[in-house]
């Protein structure tokens, strides 16, 4: 078994990988996809971690006519922000040592906790508003 030219991106077509049930192994061109995915995937998850930060600091010192309640819910953003920031590096650190060893699996903890992480801090500040 061996290649036949004219694969559809430009190179060989390797025969044996498509008769066999193996997986294949990545190549450089993947593996700095890989790498690079990874690492829009934690800019992301610093952006919305500098957002949270943002914000707190946002209701906690500009919103001064609320006093205590701005400062504690302000504060909480910030806490939130930073647990973000921990979390997503070493989701990185993380995610590039496994995909160097070939050995990757997709993990929805950390989307979830964020997600019901903003949606409790949306009813806090909703009930802030309120009352």
């Amino acid at each position: 078994m061996g290649t036949v030219a004219g694969s559809r991106y430009g190179g060989p077509v390797d025969i044996q990988r498509f008769l066999t049930r193996a997986a294949p192994r990545p190549d450089a061109v993947t593996m700095a996809r890989d790498h690079l995915a990874n690492e829009r995937t934690f800019l992301s998850w610093v952006r919305t971690a500098l957002g949270f930060v943002g914000f707190g600091l946002l209701v906690a010192e500009l919103v001064d006519t609320e006093g205590v309640q701005a400062e504690v819910l302000g504060l909480c953003l910030i806490l939130l922000g930073a647990v973000i920031a921990v979390s997503s590096t070493a989701r990185f650190l993380r995610v590039a040592e496994r995909l160097d060893k070939n050995e990757y699996q997709a993990s929805t903890i950390s989307p979830v906790v964020v997600g019901v992480s903003t949606v409790i801090v949306a009813i806090v500040g909703l009930i802030f508003a309120i009352t």
